[in-house]
C-alpha cells in the first residue's frame, strides 16, 4: 500500500517510475500482485515493473562498476 501510494504521488509531480517487483512485499502476496499490476496497467498509467535481475543487467549496460558495487553490498 505505501509503495503503491508512493509511486502515484511521485507520478503526479511528474516523475517517471519503475519499481523493482522483489524489492517491495506485502503481509497478503496478493496485494503486492496487485498493487503491481494497477502500477504497470494500461502501458505503465503510473510507471514500470521489473526484477532487480533485468534492472542490474540493464544498468551494466552504462555503468558496469556499478552492477558491481552493487552485487558486492548484496552479498555483505
Amino acid at each position: 500500500m505505501c509503495g503503491h501510494t508512493t509511486v502515484r504521488e511521485v507520478n503526479d509531480r511528474g516523475y517517471e517510475c519503475l519499481v523493482l517487483s522483489d524489492c517491495v512485499g506485502s503481509y497478503v502476496p496478493e496485494f503486492q500482485q496487485a498493487g503491481l499490476a494497477m502500477i504497470a496497467a494500461q502501458g505503465g498509467i503510473f510507471g514500470w515493473v521489473a526484477p532487480s535481475v533485468a534492472y542490474l543487467v540493464a544498468l551494466s549496460a552504462v555503468s558496469p562498476a556499478a552492477v558491481s558495487a552493487a552485487t558486492r553490498r548484496e552479498r555483505s
